[in-house]
């Protein structure tokens, strides 16, 4: 009994081996992407609207999923638009300075609720409340009392064209905020406390008090901190670190081609970079702080920047960062123009997205329903 027993396993394991293996199921291939209505809107605000060039890309949480550009870098010579051209971002200079801000606090080298005159070499008051305090947190959220007014009157003379400005932000902050200075007025502040009021002006304050704390320029301070180990080798703050050709040329809301200037508070305003460059630091805002598995940031800089500071006053932004909805999900970012770019940096951690839009033209009433079906389509990607 032993024996047939003993046959039959043996026969059984020769059958078996004598059957052809199975090759593993190949993994499934992923699908293709769904750009055709992206692509199209792309095509359709490049011929149809004012704007001259547009530059598109969309990140996930580990990569960049999609890019593309159209229209003409340079319109009068027949340019073509690429991936690889240069644009000013504007204000997204912004957000950077809020993480930048964020993560001294989280080292324990700022207060967010100090006098900001504590930082200072010279004095800012309100003239209108004296008692007031202007502070960081005032400042991150457009709510310090400083408007910029003033700053809108005096651009045609602080500003530099093709060159970059020579004025520190240092003189420019002294100029224009205290007593004695140059541009002082006193409508350059605000009547009421708490109030929204956009302020390049209180921006450039901020970074200032980075550098005040740092020991270092903050062009410095944010390429060694943020812009090297991102990795972003095109991403910068002055024109003299980039070829001029890099840059597209840049078109009012009329389609007039205008000049690339610079002002002494670059880093309220004056980043440049390309399309890759500035969807890999929106990556980097969708991730909240983390690159590549590498903390850039501390815990909790880019949640403490997207919570609303002032909820009654102000109730749809944080530090530098604006909260809004698209496609049903909550999104976060920002914007900005100047002198005729315009761009877009939003992530949505409920999407898992974040899509950046770069264009090289002021936009308009016609062009602005067209820009966010843009967005909208591009998140879906």
């Amino acid at each position: 009994m032993k024996r047939n027993l003993l046959k039959l396993l043996v026969l059984a394991s020769l059958f078996c081996a004598c059957k052809k293996e199975k090759k593993p199921a190949e993994p499934a291939k992923p699908l293709p992407l769904q750009t055709q209505a992206t692509e199209q809107q792309l095509e359709w605000l490049t011929t149809a609207t004012n704007m001259k060039g547009v530059s598109v890309a969309v990140v996930d949480e580990t990569s960049i999923r999609w890019q593309k550009s159209a229209g003409y870098a340079d319109v009068e010579r027949g340019i073509k638009l690429t991936d690889n051209h240069m644009f000013s971002l504007a204000s997204l200079a912004k957000p950077v300075i809020g993480a930048i801000v964020i993560k001294l606090v989280k080292e324990g080298k700022l207060n967010l609720d100090k006098d900001v005159n504590s930082y200072l070499p010279f004095k800012i008051k309100n003239p209108h409340l004296p008692d007031d305090v202007i502070t960081l947190r005032r400042l991150l959220s457009h709510s310090s009392g400083i408007t910029d007014t003033v700053y809108n009157d005096i651009l045609p003379e602080i500003a530099a064209e093709e060159i970059d400005s020579k004025i520190p932000v240092a003189t420019f902050l002294k100029e224009m905020l205290t007593v004695e200075g140059r541009f002082y007025q006193e409508y350059t502040f605000d009547r009421e406390k708490i109030k929204y009021h956009y302020s390049n002006t209180g921006a450039a304050l901020a970074a200032y008090i980075v550098e005040r704390v740092t020991g270092k320029e903050f062009d410095q301070y944010t390429t060694e901190t943020l812009l090297n180990p991102l990795g972003l080798n095109k991403m910068c703050w002055h024109l003299r670190d980039l070829k001029l050709s890099d840059m597209s040329k840049n078109y009012d809301s009329l389609g007039a081609k205008g000049p690339i200037f610079t002002t002494p508070d670059y880093c309220a305003g004056g980043l440049l970079s390309d399309t890759r460059d500035l969807a890999t630091l929106c990556q980097l805002f969708l991730n909240n702080g983390v690159h590549q598995g590498k903390k850039i940031w501390p815990d909790g800089v880019v949640s403490d920047m997207t919570k609303i500071t002032y909820p009654k006053e102000i109730p749809d932004r944080g530090f530098f960062i604006d909260k809004t909805s698209l496609n049903g999900a909550t999104v976060y970012g920002n914007n900005g123009t100047r002198a005729g770019y315009t761009a877009f940096m939003y992530w949505s951690v409920e999407l898992k997205r974040g899509v950046v839009i770069i264009i090289n033209t002021q936009e308009n009433q016609q062009s602005k329903p067209g820009i966010k079906k843009l967005m909208e389509l591009a998140f879906k990607i």
